[in-house]
């Protein structure tokens, strides 16, 4: 294929849906920001959709027989590796030897691969691996399906096996005797429904016994066909995370040869860790769903929701034979339910024709699509590719991969011919015109054009912002690297422009704030209204204010600064103005985050009161530690915090406050409290009288105690750390006002603790060495 077609749609709550079109004429404009840097690979792929990104910022390829894992902004940084090897197939029966030639055998008879390839890659939903990161599920040429997590806590490149799914579907079949394998939506109940706990284990042979010539049973050529197709995978896709009050849960979508669909329930994790695999990942085999009559080849899934009584969910699914159909599931019943059964998926439509539609309640309406003419002019001289084979779309919905294979002819044989197989090339689309519009649109300042047409720059403020908008709904994991690396670039050439775009961002999302105000009023009404700002917003502003406006200094730089504002109430002389203003701005808003943080658990410690079987610690409720500390942090400033945190903090009982002595880990020496940052231990008195050198402890980010010497939850944006997680609710928070009710509604709900930063909302992770890919939200 010379060129490729994208439609992949921007969903808005209020303004409906906007579909972008692309082709291969997409690359960036000269009012794009600089091209990001082109990324090679060593392998090439076999199949198309070879690309996904995941919500944690990470690019997955499928090449050749392995799966390369990357960062975007890092091309020639280090990558994470899952090796496919051959595996034994199945052994579920024999055929009389004269079936060999039959008409349903004579694929399988002549199939001869002892290199397998990756056919299909899905990445999960944040939440479902054990550090809260991403799964990736991967399907081979073989048809066999596993799933992987990143080696968070093992220090090496290649990921850890989860589940292999193709086995625990055979040992089900294998339960059942294969009863159903042919009669839609039909399958026992028995061991349907058993809750099969995975855990990262050496690898070895799939069946650990195999079964005994005479044991197994003689089959017809039929038969044979038949088991063979349910157990050869073609594609898989997970859906977005459902939720309902006991459980978080993913599905895995497994599409194979038989036209059936199996469906893999995925548990998040009752509470998440970085120190090894020890908690198992909980897994059931939902059922089987009878989509299509010939081989599965596309799968995917939407949730949405009218109102949050009632969400929903699509599964779209299409087929070799060309028909495609929609289902609606009932997202309850998919959560809960032991099988598949007729009322748990609808079919909406059925199609095998190229058609666009938008969902309005429960009905789908069709509307016109927009399908550009191919361009049948050769391709330059120099142009190296072959074909595309997948496109991936970045979170912020400003950046395009696509993965392209090499002409090999085209390349020097002695040297690129050798080792380059395939490449990755980013693409910028913010300048492109959708048809969206914001809720109050405004003028973007262009007075800085330095060349740029002022049509584009509008384009960019506008994707900008509505892109950012987007991450108000609490479920959209915080990943803002591509617009952040976009209004870095800006910065350099139109530093005005860009405080322009966010002070208006400011403006138009922040409650209680008017776009008829100058910058500088607006930027002064900012540090004195964030009381009524949602926590969500404040952690983007956070996130603006560190990776761009302040993006020249580092966090220590921040916090000292930041303390000189603080104490001289607004004027650092040692800094510049226009930076001394957004420290300013960052400071008063991490400290309306933290009084949040200190009123909840405060407010918890007295509701737990009326909780006299509440144990500590119980799997999936989350109790306040580190009272006594933050105590004393109220009483260092006195001056800043609010007279009803105060009051709050006077009710709670000595009782409830943990000892406010702390010792070092280091010299078992004293550690005062002097800042919620890090510590500072008394040190040894040596016999002269005089102290030994200070150790410096950080401190816990939720907590504000002393760090122990265990691996720590660590912030890529904040670079604070962490060994206790902050509530759920203090993300949700929609103003500082502590309602006793919500709190008391926060605490019974059993919802586990996800690792975010309370100051940045984005995932905390172990630290990583340097030679080891991680993930980059920010």
């Amino acid at each position: 294929m010379d060129g490729f077609d994208l439609h992949f749609p921007l969903w808005n709550k209020e303004e409906g849906r906007a579909t972008l079109t692309s082709d291969k004429h997409m690359a960036s404009s000269s009012s794009s920001p600089a091209p990001l840097q082109t990324t090679m690979l060593l392998g090439s792929p076999s199949f198309p959709n070879a690309i996904a990104w995941s919500q944690d910022n990470l690019l997955a390829v499928a090449t050749a027989h392995f799966v390369t894992i990357l960062r975007p902004d890092m091309p020639h940084g280090p990558r994470g590796i899952i090796k496919i090897s051959p595996i034994e197939p199945f052994l579920f029966g024999f055929v009389e030897r004269k079936d060999l030639i039959s008409g349903c055998l004579l694929p399988i008879s002549l199939y001869r691969d002892d290199k397998p390839v990756v056919q299909s890659i899905s990445w999960s939903p944040l939440g479902i691996s054990l550090n809260s990161g991403c799964l990736l599920a991967v399907c081979t040429s073989e048809g066999h399906v596993k799933v992987y997590r990143p080696p968070f806590c093992d220090f090496c490149s290649e990921w850890i096996e989860v589940v292999n799914v193709s086995e625990r579907l055979f040992e089900y079949l294998q339960c059942t005797e294969f009863q159903g394998t042919g009669t839609p939506l039909e399958f026992s109940k028995r061991n349907a429904s058993d809750e099969i706990d995975s855990v990262a284990k050496p690898k070895k042979k799939s069946l650990k016994t195999v079964p005994e010539n005479d044991m197994l049973p003689v089959i017809s050529a039929d038969q044979y066909a038949t088991r063979s197709a349910v157990l050869s995978s073609i594609v898989v896709s997970w859906s977005p995370l459902l939720h309902d009050i006991h459980a978080t849960v993913s599905l895995l979508a497994v599409g194979g040869k038989s036209g059936k669909i199996s469906l893999w329930r995925f548990y998040a994790p009752d509470c998440y860790t970085i120190e090894g695999g020890k908690i198992p990942s909980a897994v059931k085999f939902v059922g089987f769903l009878e989509a299509h009559n010939s081989w599965v080849t596309t799968i995917s899934w939407l949730s949405f929701s009218v109102n949050s009584s009632n969400p929903q969910i699509l599964l779209v699914t299409g087929s070799s034979d060309g028909s495609v159909k929609v289902w609606l599931g009932d997202y309850h019943k998919l959560i809960k339910s032991t099988e598949v059964d007729q009322n748990v998926f609808i079919l909406l439509k059925e199609d095998n024709l190229v058609r666009s539609w938008i969902l309005r309640d429960r009905c789908l309406d069709e509307v016109p699509v927009h399908m550009p003419h191919n361009n049948n002019s050769s391709s330059a001289s120099d142009d190296v590719y072959d074909s595309c084979l997948g496109a991936a779309v970045s979170p912020g919905n400003l950046v395009v991969a696509t993965v392209h294979c090499f002409d090999v002819e085209k390349l020097n044989r002695m040297y690129e011919g050798r080792v380059l197989r395939a490449a990755i090339e980013y693409h910028w689309i913010g300048g492109l015109h959708v048809d969206i519009c914001l809720n109050r649109p405004v003028p973007f300042y262009t007075e800085e054009l330095s060349g740029l047409a002022e049509k584009d720059l509008t384009n960019w403020g506008s994707n900008i912002i509505w892109s950012l908008n987007q991450y108000q709904c609490l479920d959209r994991p915080l990943v803002l690297l591509d617009i952040i690396l976009a209004l870095l670039d800006f910065k350099v050439s139109m530093p005005r422009y860009v405080e322009h775009l966010l002070i208006k961002w400011i403006s138009l999302s922040f409650p209680g704030f008017h776009t008829d105000l100058p910058n500088e009023k607006t930027l002064l009404q900012v540090s004195s209204s964030l009381s009524g700002v949602p926590s969500r917003m404040l952690h983007l502003l956070n996130i603006i204010c560190r990776r761009v406006m302040l993006a020249q200094l580092d966090a220590d730089e921040i916090t000292r600064i930041s303390s000189e504002v603080q104490n001289t109430k607004g004027e650092c002389c040692s800094m510049d103005e226009q930076v001394t203003k957004w420290i300013a701005i960052l400071g008063s808003s991490e400290r309306e985050l933290r009084e949040r943080l200190v009123g909840f658990s405060f407010c918890a410690s007295q509701t737990s009161k009326s909780r006299p079987g509440a144990t500590p610690f119980q799997t999936g409720h989350w109790y306040p530690v580190g009272l006594a500390q933050m105590e004393q942090w109220i009483a260092l400033n006195n001056d800043h915090v609010r007279g009803e945190l105060k009051s709050i903090a006077s009710e709670v009982t000595n009782e409830k406050r943990c000892s406010a002595v702390e010792s070092c880990s280091y010299c078992s020496a004293s550690v005062p409290f002097e800042s919620p940052e890090f510590g500072l231990c008394q040190g040894k008195t040596s016999g002269s009288g005089s102290n030994d050198k200070r150790h410096k402890l950080s401190r816990c980010a939720v907590s504000m105690q002393v760090c122990p010497s265990i691996p720590l939850w660590f912030c890529v944006c904040c670079h604070r750390v962490a060994f206790r997680l902050a509530p759920d609710p203090l993300f949700r928070m929609s103003s500082s006002q502590f309602d006793s009710d919500f709190v008391t509604k926060s605490l019974s709900r059993a919802v586990s603790s996800k690792p975010l930063c309370p100051y940045c909302g984005i995932l905390l992770q172990r630290r990583q060495p340097d030679f080891l890919v991680s993930p980059l939200p920010v």
